[in-house]
């Protein structure tokens, strides 16, 4: 478990406020991208599907969940996703790209929302 200084550093050094993000959120999104830094994953999705498989919606329940996704043709849900606000800052602070798809999200529920 992080300390209240090593969370506080990483949202200053990323320029995340804790007025946008609750304490639990930066806690989860520094472990995470302390799990994640060294698998040198270069897309986002490689990221979601991690979570996924190692199951870790119970340790990132507060920013790790089910997105809702929709393009032109179809709906789907996508599990292990993240919320825009996020999913924007994890791929930034991970250098990770998007696959480039014409979807977006139109709903989000956190793994703790869904009673996990």
């Amino acid at each position: 478990m992080a300390s209240n200084y090593e969370i506080h550093a990483f949202a200053k050094k990323h320029n995340l406020s804790t007025n946008r993000f609750s304490i639990a959120e930066l806690e989860e999104l520094y472990e995470l991208v302390e799990e994640i830094k060294d698998q040198n994953f270069s897309h986002s999705g490689e990221l979601s599907h991690y979570i996924t498989k190692n199951r870790l919606g119970s340790k990132y329940k507060h920013i790790a969940g089910v997105v809702y996704m929709e393009n032109d043709n179809s709906s789907w849900k996508f599990k292990g996703g993240f919320p825009p606000k996020i999913y924007a800052i994890v791929c930034q602070i991970l250098g990770l790209h998007s696959q480039g798809t014409r979807s977006w999200v139109s709903g989000y529920k956190t793994y703790s929302e869904l009673g996990y």
